[in-house]
């Protein structure tokens, strides 16, 4: 039960509310000019202590640099690929801006206007934005906050993914003009890695029998370093190779010890190849006579794969399993024309099943 007190201030009387917050602490609200103002604000309060909306004055005054630690250790199962660009946005767009505002101060409105003004591409402005956010939302866990200014503003469309999908012919022409590296494009073409897993590889994953690798490690390289890290969803999974791939496979890992990398040079991981690389030089060549309809990348060789997969008759959760996606959800949204691709072939093969069924009359069936 609050109790309302009136006080003496330089310009006269005023009003105070003491009461006990549901954190079991005694706060004072002070500065009504009346009692009736005091006396509204304190029955407020005390419906919105009741009804579990009660909001800390105390937490209210944090800034956004106050919930840095605790929001990264949020973040903290993520791959460190993941936290280091989460990190570059915070230092680079979301603390020089909102480090020291206390995250009551923040308004949707000045939220807009940074994003607005974020002079980048799309996905930096995402990001940045995932980062402020995912801190009010902390704010809001702590009653610092009532609701999350940075929720529901107007964000970048995210860009269209261009996805690449090529015959078996054209991938396999692919890997004939990558030379003897070949066998790495139809490794990726065909199984779905993402290169930090290829790279990520030792020569003990490959096994003497069988055609399934199994994945339990991935390298980032950043600048002249690498890093070897969990999978993405940090789940190990098992992918299903091409014999004839395999074979190849073997051949490279054969006489090897077992901690060295399976595709590396000099004790270290192979680094992803970037705009002039042999990849990059191998399709430039293709494109321009006409075998490659157009340009694509090494992780480009994952939808290729799927695509592959999926015109083979694949269904979607052998193909969620071979990807590594964290559910088929994932692997529908991505992929869904594709399967869609399928539905006359579904009609023709209901019409054949049907069309066995003699004297079937539709007027019967009215």
């Amino acid at each position: 039960m609050a109790s309302i007190k009136k006080y003496e201030t330089a310009k006269g009387h005023a009003w105070r509310v003491q009461y006990r917050s549901p954190d079991g602490r005694n706060r004072t609200k002070q500065g009504f000019r009346t009692k009736v103002a005091a006396q509204s604000w304190a029955d407020k309060n005390a419906t919105l202590m009741h009804e579990g909306q009660w909001i800390n004055p105390t937490e209210g005054k944090k800034t956004i640099a106050d919930y840095h630690d605790a929001f990264f250790a949020t973040k903290a199962h993520l791959a460190s690929s993941s936290l280091r660009v989460m990190r570059l946005s915070w230092a680079k767009w979301v603390e020089p801006e909102w480090g020291r505002m206390s995250v009551a101060s923040v308004r949707k409105s000045g939220v807009q206007a940074w994003l607005s003004a974020h002079a980048d591409q799309p996905v930096s402005v995402r990001r940045a934005h995932g980062v402020l956010a995912g801190i009010l939302d902390l704010a809001v866990d702590d009653r610092a906050i009532a609701v999350n200014p940075a929720r529901g503003v107007s964000l970048p469309r995210k860009p269209e993914v261009k996805q690449v999908y090529l015959t078996e012919h054209q991938l396999a022409a692919l890997a004939k003009e990558c030379g003897e590296r070949g066998g790495i494009v139809m490794l990726l073409g065909t199984t779905g890695l993402r290169w930090g897993e290829l790279a990520g590889l030792q020569v003990r994953d490959v096994p003497d029998v069988g055609n399934r690798i199994k994945l339990v490690r991935t390298v980032t390289w950043t600048g002249g370093s690498f890093e070897v890290g969990v999978l993405k969803g940090r789940e190990s999974r098992v992918v299903s190779v091409p014999a004839s791939v395999m074979k190849w496979v073997r051949g490279v890992a054969a006489g090897r010890g077992g901690d060295e990398w399976l595709f590396g040079e000099g004790g270290v991981p192979a680094r992803r190849p970037g705009v002039k690389s042999w990849f990059a030089r191998a399709v430039q060549r293709l494109v321009g006579r006409g075998v490659l309809p157009e340009r694509i990348t090494p992780h480009g060789l994952r939808h290729v794969a799927a695509g592959l997969m999926i015109g083979g008759g694949a269904n979607v959760l052998a193909v969620q399993r071979q990807l590594g996606h964290k559910d088929a959800s994932v692997t529908l949204n991505t992929y869904a024309s594709l399967w869609d691709q399928d539905l006359d072939a579904v009609g023709a093969m209901m019409e054949q099943r049907f069309s066995d069924v003699v004297g079937l009359s539709w007027a019967a069936v009215s």
